[in-house]
């Protein structure tokens, strides 16, 4: 076997090239993205099912098709975005984008007067109202 060239990762060219490091990828990128999901289990993406299991609504990350036609709005939830996810539109070579869904918080300076007088204006800082 001949001496190849390595990249900045250390990785030789022709193993990063092979269906094995492509699958390791995509495995270490399915292990992130089942983490993340444990994360933001309760999050749901209200209105929209995964084009292959058919669940609606999608838990945690939902996989949207960047090559689709947007008219068909392909998606997939986490447990068919990884594996042979062919519809009758989408292919598997297209390009997938991970969507998840926003956490919303809240502004504990601003809640903290509101339930009291509900007059608090938070943009003006001259304003405080009687406790």
């Amino acid at each position: 076997m001949g001496i190849h060239s390595q990249d900045a990762e250390g990785i030789d060219p022709v193993l990063k090239n092979s269906e094995e490091y492509k699958q390791l990828m995509q495995l270490k990128q399915l292990r992130k993205e089942k983490m993340l999901q444990q994360q933001s289990n309760t999050q749901h993406h209200s209105g929209y099912k995964c084009d292959k299991c058919q669940c609606e609504p999608i838990v945690g990350t939902r996989w949207h098709c960047l090559d689709c036609p947007s008219d068909t709005s392909t998606d997939f939830c986490i447990d068919c975005w990884h594996g042979e996810n062919e519809t009758a539109i989408h292919r598997t070579a297209h390009r997938l984008e991970p969507v998840r869904p926003n956490v919303h918080t809240v502004d504990g300076d601003y809640t903290l007067f509101t339930t009291h007088s509900g007059a608090y204006n938070y943009l003006d800082p001259n304003y405080m109202p009687a406790s």
